[in-house]
């Protein structure tokens, strides 16, 4: 089975989408593009050996928290479910900057999960002004690199099982962090 949309949101018309897609590319104020491509093989006596792959893009959204509104130019997000476990790995380009999360989470009880974080010549001074327009910009540049990996089983960290006693509900290491400042 393979499925493929490509959607033109600048219309502001998304009644061709299911709800559920219509309510999250809302709250997330789209305005671009969706792209959704997905291909499953799987035999019906058997869902355990599902393979199923899906990579979506979405260009030109908004995520706001409180007072902070941060304008995502692109999310690329490709995903494989095999072997019991999902594969993804997230590109987020924010701010003239990109962040690369790649990760598995095991589809057990717990959901164990294994997600690193990579960090390539974020310019901290630049995300920090584009973050709070309305403060004079920094002359100053420091450029943060390293790699930050966090394991946790998700289904204890929610709360919705159980920890087993002196569990942590995740575990962080930061690698290789380096943070370069040049001053004009």
């Amino acid at each position: 089975l393979t499925m493929d949309v490509h959607a033109d949101l600048s219309q502001g018309n998304l009644d061709f989408l299911p709800p559920q897609l219509q309510l999250v590319l809302k709250h997330y104020n789209a305005k671009e593009t969706l792209d959704v491509h997905a291909a499953t093989s799987v035999a019906l006596s058997d869902l355990s050996k599902a393979d199923v792959q899906m990579k979506v893009d979405v260009q030109n959204i908004n995520l706001n928290q409180g007072n902070i509104r941060v304008p995502i130019d692109d999310v690329s997000l490709t995903a494989r479910v095999r072997n019991q476990q999902v594969e993804h790995d997230v590109k987020i380009t924010a701010l003239n900057q990109n962040f690369e999360f790649k990760g598995t989470t095991q589809l057990n009880t717990r959901m164990d999960s294994d997600v690193a974080l990579n960090l390539d010549n974020i310019n901290i001074e630049a995300f920090l002004a584009a973050l709070n327009p309305d403060k004079p910009a920094p002359t100053s540049a420091t450029l943060l690199n390293g790699q930050i990996e966090v394991q946790s089983p998700l289904m204890v960290a929610i709360g919705a099982i159980p920890g087993r006693p002196g569990e942590p509900i995740a575990t962080a290491t930061i690698r290789n962090l380096r943070l370069t400042t040049m001053n004009p």
